[in-house]
């Protein structure tokens, strides 16, 4: 409300919006199916993106710095924690898990 009030387009905030936090799935916890519109209702100029897509990313961030428009700027970039490694996706306490060597080489393209 603060950034909004005082027209600081100078602010750019990025939440990765994966569903999920360690204690388990955030719906479960407290409810923010609607960042976008929350934020937009406190006066933010808000880009909701797949947050997988680099140039999608890139792409938000280059246009948010560009924009003077006397709003503060979010990207709400939707996300599946563990994107892309099965063991992990989806995942509550994938950040504190230790992945087993051999997941580690095939995630890295190791050679067995």
């Amino acid at each position: 409300m603060f950034a909004s009030h005082h027209s600081l387009d100078n602010i750019n905030l990025i939440v990765d919006n994966n569903g999920i936090s360690m204690l388990g799935h955030t719906d479960d916890i407290v409810s923010h199916d609607s960042i976008s519109s929350r934020l937009e209702a406190f006066g933010w100029e808000v880009a909701e993106i797949n947050g997988h897509n680099v140039t999608k990313v890139h792409e938000s961030i280059k246009n948010q710095k560009i924009s003077r428009n006397g709003k503060p700027k979010a990207i709400v970039a939707n996300t599946k924690k563990g994107f892309g490694i099965p063991e992990l996706e989806n995942q509550p306490l994938c950040h504190i898990t230790n992945p087993k060597p051999e997941t580690i080489d095939r995630i890295l393209g190791v050679a067995s």
